[in-house]
């Protein structure tokens, strides 16, 4: 059963998110927007005068559920111990959060802690990546460069460099994930972290 409802699940969800979607309200009638701005959810209405919704009805469904699936995170969160996990199950809790942050953040209120979440999602991720960076397409496409202005690439210098970038990411005036200053090694780790993770839509979406 777990994996029905979970096939199921990813199907509906897989074509939600296929572009993050975003409340339009800049004009007299309301819809739901993909970011890349062709339409989810539009009201319309049809010959016989009868007003409906014009959207995908996976999308639909998954909407109508979207107050359950609150409440459910809400609960998963408040039984977490969010210091004591490892970075890669505490990215999936911080992604919980936010989604709830987003959720409730119609009159900005939640903007600042969306933002240092997503600092903190980051963080976790270049911890995780760091451990396989070496051996990783990063290294193939990053090392030799690397080695032609510094030396050789090691684990060592992974870490120390994630450890610095750790300790200077920052977000843009639009909400995306930056370094406002680094070297040639930290800017490649981040961007290659950004590209890569799980989370590099949410970390790099310009929407808040």
């Amino acid at each position: 059963m777990k994996e029905v409802i979970t096939k199921s699940a990813k199907f509906s969800l897989d074509k939600c998110l296929r572009s993050p979607l975003f409340l339009a309200t800049g004009s007299s009638w309301r819809r739901i927007l993909h970011q890349d701005g062709t339409p989810a959810a539009m009201p319309v209405v049809y010959r016989d005068g009868q007003p409906s919704i014009d959207g995908d009805i996976h999308l639909l469904q998954v909407m109508a559920a979207a107050p359950e699936m609150h409440s459910a995170i809400e609960d998963i969160l408040e039984v977490i111990d969010l210091p004591d996990l490892n970075p890669a199950i505490k990215s999936r809790v911080i992604n919980l959060q936010l989604a709830l942050a987003k959720a409730n953040n119609l009159n900005g209120d939640n903007t600042m802690f969306i933002l240092q979440s997503k600092i903190e999602l980051c963080k976790n991720e270049l911890k995780v990546i760091a451990k396989t960076l070496i051996t990783s397409p990063f290294a193939a496409i990053y090392s030799k460069k690397y080695t032609e202005r510094y030396g050789e690439l090691n684990q060592d210098i992974i870490d120390r460099t994630v450890t610095n970038l750790c300790d200077d990411i920052s977000y843009d005036k639009n909400g995306k994930i930056t370094i406002v200053d680094g070297n040639y090694l930290e800017r490649a780790i981040l961007r290659y972290t950004v590209k890569t993770s799980k989370y590099g839509e949410t970390l790099n979406r310009p929407s808040l």
